[in-house]
């Protein structure tokens, strides 16, 4: 991304996940042809921008392969210096889901991906993927995928998505 950025003359201050911010002018009709033409888009809307954050950070903490210490109301009104509920309506709005449901996606997704590993204990990936108990996270598990995590990970043959493309 920071090469394309640069073939346009656009000084690029800082890049992260989702976030490209750049100092000084750039032709942002331009830019927005040559990132559509790498399968990217330039979200100039406050709320569309937000969204995308909000899922960034969601991956973000979902990559920690770690159970949060915070709910994720205090985790995105922290980051965001905003209500949750404008946060959440904001989300559900244009994604047409819940921030919830998307994180749960997110942390099934994570533990297909770590099942597949086969290197883990269930009860381990329960824990890292923020489940407080292995039968919770069955429940969770089969509820989502339609099979237990057992004959999930016996099964390699069914798919996955990657955290990025929910």
């Amino acid at each position: 991304m920071e090469e394309l950025f640069k073939e346009m003359q656009c000084e690029v201050l800082s890049i992260k996940l989702g976030v490209v911010t750049v100092n000084g002018d750039c032709d942002f009709s331009h830019v927005a042809k040559r990132l559509a033409a790498k399968g990217f888009e330039l979200l100039r809307d406050p709320i569309e921008t937000r969204v995308s954050q909000i899922k960034a950070v969601l991956i973000t903490l979902c990559n920690e392969n770690k159970a949060p210490k915070n709910t994720l109301s205090f985790i995105l009104e922290g980051n965001f210096k905003l209500p949750y509920h404008t946060l959440s309506k904001e989300f559900r709005m244009l994604e047409g889901q819940t921030i919830e449901h998307y994180w749960m996606k997110l942390r099934m997704e994570k533990a297909k991906e770590l099942l597949s590993y086969n290197q883990l204990r269930n009860v381990e990936i329960a824990r890292l993927v923020g489940y407080s108990g292995l039968q919770s996270f069955g429940k969770a598990f089969k509820k989502y995928c339609g099979t237990s995590p057992n004959s999930y990970k016996a099964d390699q043959k069914m798919e996955r998505k990657t955290l990025d493309s929910l």
